[in-house]
């Protein structure tokens, strides 16, 4: 089973993005999707008025399954559901009767089988209505808040599930405070140090309020891409500039451990970000050092970043060759 993200789920991440992309191929479907004619292609859909704490049912027993949506839910929210429940069909250990009271929100850490379904449910609902061919190029650099929320905007979701959903592709250093959800929604890899929205703005490279599905979102980017002098680097003098920013920071420290210490949080941070351009991996492993307290006093040196930049370059020259 897996966590937050999906790593406590039954069904792996990968495979239900899958199972949503595939939906969409199939149906000749793009943003905003037509989440009626998705179901209708898996379910009879019914609409109901009802009393009950319940945004629907997903009966799965029978030849065809059957999802009952309450009528009167607000038209976000409502196709957000529907793609949750469309989950619940599709998805193939999902079975019986399934009532959902759907929170966008819940990814938790899971528990029973039941809660176990709501995760992958709405991790299907997020890939089905925020498909990544939509929100995918805004991991591909530090895109500017504003422009990065009016392509959401396509999806017709509520803000918090569009914003939830940006977690997957976007770039370390984003914060946005969303109206009812309790805790701040940060970008993957995002260090929080802030206790309050004054310091929030302190650390901020740029901050602001943008008006997002009726919502007034307030935003701030820690990081963004930088400025590289350097047009080509050879990896061993690198390494020799480290070792000389080591010893002379570090003197009583193993500098081999360290050096492959900085190496390894390198590699391991880019392999999660396949960007292309030096500035932008420069803004990257700035903030990721900047923002880590073992590293901290390194960031602040001027010759470590001339090792980043350098990093950098070599990092994408071999993407490109590779």
């Amino acid at each position: 089973m897996a966590s937050a993200d999906g790593a406590d789920c039954l069904t792996s991440p990968p495979i239900i993005a899958r199972i949503a992309e595939q939906i969409l191929v199939r149906l000749g479907l793009k943003p905003p999707v037509d989440v009626d004619c998705a179901i209708e292609n898996f379910a009879d859909l019914v609409e109901l008025s009802w009393p009950f704490d319940c945004d629907g049912v997903a009966d799965l027993r029978g030849d065809r399954a059957k999802v009952f949506i309450k009528s009167d839910a607000p038209h976000r929210r409502k196709r957000f559901t529907k793609a949750h429940e469309l989950g619940h069909v599709v998805i193939g250990w999902h079975v019986g009767t399934v009532g959902c009271h759907i929170d966008p929100l819940d990814n938790g850490d899971g528990g029973s089988l039941k809660r176990l379904q709501e995760q992958e449910a709405n991790q299907f609902a997020s890939h089905l209505l925020i498909p990544d061919s939509l929100i995918g190029p805004l991991g591909r650099g530090y895109v500017p808040v504003p422009e990065i929320l009016e392509t959401l905007e396509i999806a017709e979701v509520s803000a918090a599930a569009g914003i939830i959903a940006l977690r997957r592709v976007l770039l370390p250093g984003y914060i946005f405070v969303v109206p009812g959800v309790d805790s701040w929604i940060c970008s993957s890899g995002t260090q929080v140090h802030a206790r309050n929205i004054a310091e929030l703005k302190s650390a901020a490279v740029n901050h602001g309020v943008s008006c997002h599905q009726g919502r007034s979102i307030r935003w701030f980017q820690l990081a963004e891409a930088g400025h590289v002098e350097l047009t080509h680097s050879d990896p061993s003098e690198t390494r020799h500039i480290l070792v000389s920013i080591l010893q002379r920071l570090r003197p009583n420290e193993d500098c081999d451990s360290l050096v492959r210490s900085i190496y390894g949080v390198i590699g391991g941070l880019l392999s999660k970000y396949k960007v292309q351009d030096p500035a932008q991996v420069i803004g990257i492993l700035r903030y990721r050092f900047a923002s880590h307290d073992l590293y901290i006093d390194l960031a602040r040196d001027p010759e470590f970043d001339v090792f980043l930049q350098r990093r950098a370059i070599e990092i994408t020259e071999s993407r490109k060759t590779g």
